[in-house]
């Protein structure tokens, strides 16, 4: 995503990890979309209605707009459609109220693979009665 906002590059500096936003956007007070950018899995939010609340477009934000003002929200593994997992950042500041997307496809996969295996290996225990 090329001109990343300095808010949004400000914020994901101070995380502890190293992380790319894939798309953003930044409502006013009125959760009007005053930024937009990235992509969404399929949805590019450049082409988004940016006069309507932004839930019609991203239904995964129902109940999570505005926000907590006072400290920034994370939520991990967002099944946003059918192939594609977001970790949502919430956070506010002089701009506005933002919300980044970061693509977590690949590890989310891997997790619900992992999360399989295991519950795969304690099902045949538990049939043969051997415990985990």
């Amino acid at each position: 995503m090329k001109n990343t906002p300095d808010s949004v590059k400000q914020y994901l500096d101070k995380l502890d990890i190293k992380l790319r936003a894939d798309g953003y956007l930044c409502l006013n007070d009125e959760l009007e979309i005053i930024r937009n950018a990235g992509w969404v899995g399929t949805t590019n939010l450049a082409n988004i209605d940016t006069t309507a609340n932004p839930v019609l477009s991203i239904p995964v934000l129902e109940g999570l707009l505005p926000g907590n003002n006072r400290a920034p929200t994370v939520i991990s593994h967002v099944h946003i459609d059918q192939d594609y997992y977001f970790d949502i950042h919430l956070f506010h500041d002089y701009v506005g109220a933002w919300v980044l997307f970061i693509d977590k496809t690949r590890s989310a996969k891997l997790l619900q693979k992992e999360q399989q295996i295991r519950l795969s290996d304690d099902f045949n225990n538990d049939k043969r009665g051997t415990g985990s």
